[in-house]
């Protein structure tokens, strides 16, 4: 880490610029100690496999730099010329979370095909009542909704209703997704 950007609570950066560059110095020429830290460190790793969410992926690896070049022009870009520099992205990853923000902000731009594949996934995922979920789901939400209408008073219960009308039509859209041809 740079000095500079040490925290303040860093007794060692009042050590003095020669100081802290003989400490490095002197631990970097300890191959010895080196290897054991690799070594240490690499021991202690554990190797997660590849996650299946897309919002996971985002942190497997960094981007390459066409794409962060990319990644600038996209978000200046005008809705409708976003999708072309999409298809330009060299990381699937970056692909597939543009195509999500034009299917949320702009699915007008998308082919009808694409719009059902994403109608469709999003539905599977918020009917999902797998425990191990990283969301929120329906089920998870209506449970929750119930828990608080037990408890809530008459102006909470107006608006909890509602929510729960919501959350049924919600679900009701959800299933007529999942259930098209």
């Amino acid at each position: 880490m740079p000095v500079e950007n040490a925290p303040a609570i860093a007794n060692a950066a009042q050590l003095g610029i020669d100081e802290l560059t003989r400490r490095t110095d002197f631990l970097r020429a300890d191959e010895t100690l080196c290897a054991r830290l690799i070594d240490a460190y690499e021991a202690a790793r554990v190797e997660l496999p590849p996650s299946p969410h897309l919002e996971q992926q985002l942190y497997d690896g960094f981007f390459p730099t066409e794409d962060e070049v990319l990644m600038e022009r996209f978000h200046l870009a005008p809705w409708e010329d976003r999708l072309t520099i999409v298809r330009m992205f060299k990381d699937q990853r970056l692909r597939k979370v543009g195509q999500r923000l034009i299917y949320f902000e702009r699915p007008d731009l998308l082919t009808a095909t694409e719009r059902v594949r994403y109608e469709n996934a999003i539905a599977g995922r918020i009917v999902n009542d797998d425990p191990e979920n990283l969301w929120l789901t329906l089920p998870l939400a209506a449970a929750q909704l119930g828990e608080l209408i037990e408890s809530a008073d008459l102006a909470q219960l107006l608006f909890l209703e509602e929510h729960r009308a919501h959350l049924a039509e919600r679900a009701e859209r959800a299933a007529q997704a999942l259930s098209a041809p």
